[in-house]
């Protein structure tokens, strides 16, 4: 896939913005930060996606390298992003009927995992800057773009 060399500012921040998908978000926040309070609730969103934009940039600028060190090649990547997007698509399709346990309700404060990560900053979010980063040949411009993506999704998510 070759983004266009003359791919501006604003379509990459509106396409890493969707990938981030706040809105979509918005239940599942809810859900899992139902039981504090409200102040607990803001802190613990701003915390969140604090490291999300944390693990965003390290993959902008470093992503490429993490992944060598790692053995993983970009066609690994595509192969997994397809399987991955089969088996949600699987389970769109075929959907799992399960009764809430109440006592697998969250007894913790969640810290990074899973509102960090995957939920906000997840595969696609990661191949996303890491793409943009490698076609565009400059990290520092799409670093921007998603911290004026990730701007928007803070506010989204604390009101």
């Amino acid at each position: 896939m070759n983004v266009a060399s003359d791919a501006g500012f604003y379509t990459i921040a509106a396409a890493i913005f969707f990938v981030l998908n706040a809105t979509g978000q918005i239940p599942l926040f809810l859900a899992m930060l139902a039981r504090f309070d409200q102040k607990r609730q803001l802190k613990i969103i701003t915390r969140e996606l604090c490291v999300a934009l944390a693990i965003l940039l390290l993959f902008t600028f470093f992503g490429d390298a993490i992944l060598r060190i790692l053995g993983i090649t970009r066609p690994i990547i595509a192969i997994a992003g397809g399987v991955l997007l089969f088996l949600i698509s699987l389970t769109m399709i075929f959907p799992k009927t399960v009764a809430e346990d109440p006592t697998k309700a969250l007894t913790h404060e969640p810290m990074i995992i899973p509102l960090a990560i995957p939920v906000i900053t997840g595969p696609g979010a990661i191949t996303t800057v890491m793409l943009y980063a490698h076609e565009t040949g400059s990290a520092l411009f799409v670093a921007t773009a998603a911290f004026a993506a990730w701007v928007p999704s803070l506010i989204i998510l604390l009101l």
